[in-house]
């Protein structure tokens, strides 16, 4: 029990006298009083004596109750106070301003000591008499904390690869907002995961919040009351449950990649058809492969349409045309087209990942908006996105839950036979190494310059095909003829986009900030085309996007 003693006053009033008896438990003497016989309730000009006790040993923010006595016995209004002259009370405060003292004088107020060693005084007064008493808060010495996490669910939290510690005197946790926290102003030295960091020097019987973090995406706090004196070798332990830091969306910019799952059946189905509507759109209104190549090049002519489809009647190119590519003929380029296809299908199924592209967090209106991202697709089985027939951008919705667990949303629109033909063009040009795109492919493969010569061979002139056009310009009509003939192929179901459908959840990894550094995971999605449905899936994976330097 901390000893309470009566001690001398400062007193201002009238007169010189004796005190009463003091009741049990209370010591102490002196002081000036006013003559009379006695208090009279209420009065308070009848008071001639103030005492108060005097608290030995205050602690920091350990409240304790003071007694103040008024002679003669009655009822008295006391005034309370902590002046600044003669001390500094610091952050101390009394639980009261005044209080009426009980038919016997006594009257208490409880004061909090500040939070740091100081000399200050406490102020009592009754009308003009006036009490002070001087209080002192010691140093009370210093602590060695050792911070150990809360394991519960340890294994579930993220990639821990050290501790940083750290304490706040006079605070506690529920005035130090976020996940995690600053960093307190005595801090631990770090420490590594399998260790428990230890603060030196930690004030003692005060309050402290204590703060735990690993990086800056897991953190934790503990209020501790107070804690006793001792010496380094034997630290107070002080156990801090950990939470995550949410995930931050908005700072989260991915490289992102969907795969297939073998064989990938769907997509197979998908393309066969694309490629089958290409090929017929080929002929577009001509009769067959000879005659759309022939009308493709009258067409490229320009101005000199007509004279072109004169000399190519009164020459028979047709026929020439024909015998040149011989019983196939009628459907030479598609044919051609038909093996480049089939090879883009063989690409598109062995690709690794099918999708890649990027995700970027967008902006949100309001707070409370759901998230989104901006998805862009770069390639798909290694061909541009965008000649593929795929929308060059697509929103994505996304979240991120407690344990880390990624869900993302979005639809995907592309036109069937531009991934069809665009599949063909990378097998053709990977066939053709000279040739850098379809129309090249084309041109080597059905040999422009062979059916230039042979065109502008026949008839009556054999340098003119016709009007001023010879051989040279024979091959530039036929590359520009093969070029809208795949383009044609291309746009068969341009009207018609079909939409991917796709939704995902993945783990993510986190990094220092709380921002997504990479995601594994799978997602489900519907291709739906002509108003029909079909299941398609695979794994998903992102990571940081490269630096680039």
């Amino acid at each position: 029990m901390r000893a309470f003693i009566f001690s001398a006053l400062t007193l201002i009033a009238l007169g010189c006298g004796a005190s009463g008896d003091e009741p049990s438990g209370l010591g102490g003497s002196g002081g000036s009083v006013s003559t009379g016989s006695g208090g009279t309730a209420g009065d308070d000009s009848a008071a001639t004596e103030l005492r108060i006790q005097n608290p030995q040993g205050l602690e920091a923010r350990n409240p304790v109750t003071i007694r103040v006595r008024a002679t003669p016995s009655g009822v008295y209004r006391v005034l309370f106070a902590l002046p600044s002259d003669g001390g500094n009370p610091l952050d101390a405060v009394l639980d009261r301003s005044e209080a009426e003292t009980d038919e016997q004088g006594y009257a208490d107020v409880v004061l909090t000591p500040p939070s740091s060693p100081t000399t200050f005084n406490l102020r009592a007064s009754i009308g003009s008499l006036v009490a002070i008493q001087s209080l002192t808060v010691a140093d009370a010495g210093v602590a060695t904390v050792e911070v150990q996490p809360r394991r519960v669910n340890l294994s579930a939290l993220r990639d821990i690869t050290t501790w940083i510690a750290s304490a706040y005197p006079d605070t506690s946790c529920a005035e130090l907002p976020g996940i995690p926290l600053e960093d307190g102003p005595i801090p631990a030295p770090a420490a590594s995961k399998t260790d428990a960091p230890v603060i030196p020097s930690v004030p003692a019987r005060r309050r402290l919040a204590i703060t735990l973090r690993s990086g800056h995406f897991i953190g934790g706090c503990t209020t501790v009351e107070s804690l006793p004196p001792g010496p380094v070798s034997s630290p107070q332990v002080v156990v801090v449950s950990l939470l995550n830091r949410p995930i931050d969306l908005a700072a989260s910019y991915l490289t992102i990649s969907f795969g297939l799952e073998s064989p990938g059946a769907v997509w197979q189905t998908l393309l066969t058809e694309a490629g089958e509507s290409a090929r017929g759109a080929v002929l577009g209104a001509s009769a067959d492969d000879v005659d759309a190549l022939l009308d493709a090049m009258r067409e490229a002519s320009g101005d000199s349409r007509q004279v072109f489809e004169n000399t190519r009647k009164s020459e028979l190119w047709d026929d020439l045309l024909r015998a040149r590519w011989g019983s196939g003929a009628p459907t030479k380029l598609r044919d051609l087209l038909g093996t480049w296809l089939v090879a883009g299908r063989a690409r598109f199924a062995s690709a690794e990942p099918t999708f890649r592209g990027s995700l970027s967090p967008l902006p949100q209106s309001a707070p409370t908006d759901a998230s989104t991202a901006r998805l862009a697709l770069s390639t798909v089985a290694g061909v541009s996105a965008t000649s593929a027939g795929f929308a060059e951008s697509a929103q994505v919705a996304w979240s991120a839950s407690p344990d880390d667990t990624v869900a993302l949303g979005t639809d995907l629109y592309f036109v069937r036979s531009r991934l069809a033909t665009a599949l063909a063009e990378a097998a053709a040009v990977e066939a053709s190494p000279d040739s850098t795109d379809a129309k090249g492919a084309l041109a080597a493969g059905l040999d422009c310059s062979g059916i230039a010569a042979d065109l502008a061979a026949a008839g009556t002139d054999g340098a003119a095909a016709y009007g001023t056009c010879q051989a040279d310009c024979l091959v530039e009509l036929c590359e520009r003829a093969l070029a809208t003939l795949y383009e044609r192929a291309a746009d068969a179901e341009g009207l018609a986009p079909t939409r991917l459908s796709l939704t995902a959840t993945a783990k993510a990894y986190v990094g220092d900030a709380a921002e997504i550094a990479g995601l594994t995971g799978d997602w489900i999605g519907e291709v739906v085309a002509d108003g029909m449905g079909v299941t398609t899936r695979g794994p998903l994976t992102a990571a940081l996007p490269p630096i680039v330097k």
